[in-house]
């Protein structure tokens, strides 16, 4: 529990978090789909409606008790303090955009801090670590990105990534939409990957993204690159079915091994250990074999869109509301169960988590493994 319940707390309260989106399930976490405090818009939302400036969370175990963390928010619900047991990160914004992370030394003084920059479209640009050593401040760039080109369609980059004195990689990112599929080529590598003829050694990316039956395919091939030879050398292809609702109720990826054998059989002369046809990888692409999926997660929800059962990984939980519609209890089954309870103050915010289960000592009994409770300050 401990930090991700910190974030989950104030998660839960908001109506808008039921509906899970076509991304990939966060853990055990009843909400998919949310993913960072700093930019989910449905947890600033909630934060904001509430005037929560700051939450507490104090966590008592069966040997000790210690304040685990705490985050503090200026109006516009944007976390602009965070203290956890990793240390404090303060946060600087400008509207909508964090321009500012300040991590901060167990005295409470300034040890280092990061400038984001960004265009006049809100795209992110630059990286910038700032920090002291021997009371001399120290400056160099991170991260860098520069616009090629860009027209309806088509967006092209050029992003530098710096090592603490040298550059390290560079990446050309090609991004567009075509016959409703989204593309997605990256080129990364090392100036110093070079040969004597000039020619380039590095890895391309192809990532393709569609959406078919209310389901959304990422197919991600690798390649390595050297010169103007690109030998594709891995392809995986993860899958996000969702009902009519846009609940997502299966994650997995699909299996190739099938499809491989038959091409193979097809094609022996273009067989080679190491790499994979480059015409398969075309197929692929194209859609020209049927191949089988492999399940890791299923969801399942009522007639309320409430999440009532996910199978994760070969782990079952299933979840359970109270008459006011807020989650009261979470379950984890298996070998080693164990029980979310979940109490809230008058606003709908979780104050209170208990956590039960068994231990080696308690046998077949069930006792208390952990309690969180949650304190709120308001404007």
């Amino acid at each position: 529990m401990k930090f991700p319940i910190l974030i989950a707390a104030l998660l839960l309260l908001h109506g808008n978090c039921l509906n899970a989106q076509l991304n990939y399930p966060r853990g055990t976490t009843l909400f998919d789909g949310i993913h960072n405090f700093s930019h989910d818009s449905a947890l600033v939302d909630m934060v904001k409606k509430n005037k929560v400036k700051s939450v507490k969370q104090v966590v008592t175990t069966r040997t000790y008790t210690f304040a685990y963390g705490e985050f503090t928010f200026n109006e516009m619900g944007q976390v602009i303090d965070m203290l956890t047991q990793q240390g404090r990160i303060a946060y600087a914004y400008a509207g909508a955009l964090c321009v500012k992370s300040i991590r901060y030394a167990k005295t409470d003084s300034i040890e280092s801090w990061v400038n984001y920059i960004y265009d006049n479209k809100n795209r992110l640009l630059k990286t910038e670590q700032n920090y002291y050593q021997e009371k001399r401040l120290n400056t160099y760039v991170d991260k860098e990105s520069k616009l090629v080109s860009e027209n309806k369609n088509c967006t092209r980059w050029e992003t530098t990534d710096y090592g603490y004195q040298d550059i390290y990689t560079i990446s050309q990112v090609i991004d567009s939409t075509n016959n409703n599929a989204h593309y997605k080529i990256e080129y990364k590598y090392r100036p110093k990957d070079v040969d004597e003829k000039g020619r380039k050694r590095g890895n391309k990316t192809l990532t393709k993204t569609y959406i078919k039956d209310n389901c959304k395919y990422e197919i991600v091939v690798k390649y390595k690159v050297y010169g103007r030879l690109e030998s594709p050398d891995d392809i995986k292809t993860n899958y996000y079915q969702g009902d009519k609702n846009g609940h997502l109720i299966e994650f997995g990826d699909i299996d190739y091994g099938p499809a491989m054998e038959q091409y193979i059989s097809l094609h022996p002369e273009e067989f080679s250990y190491g790499t994979l046809p480059p015409n398969f990888i075309k197929a692929i692409l194209s859609g020209e074999f049927n191949t089988s999926r492999e399940a890791k997660i299923k969801q399942v929800y009522d007639a309320k869109g409430r999440m009532i059962e996910k199978n994760h990984y070969d782990t079952r939980y299933t979840f359970h509301y109270n008459a006011k519609g807020q989650l009261h209890e979470q379950i984890k089954e298996g070998k080693y169960p164990r029980k979310d309870e979940l109490f809230y103050n008058e606003k709908g915010l979780i104050i209170r988590v208990l956590t039960t289960g068994y231990t080696t000592e308690s046998g077949d009994k069930t006792v208390v493994l952990e309690e969180s409770n949650f304190t709120y300050t308001y404007y």
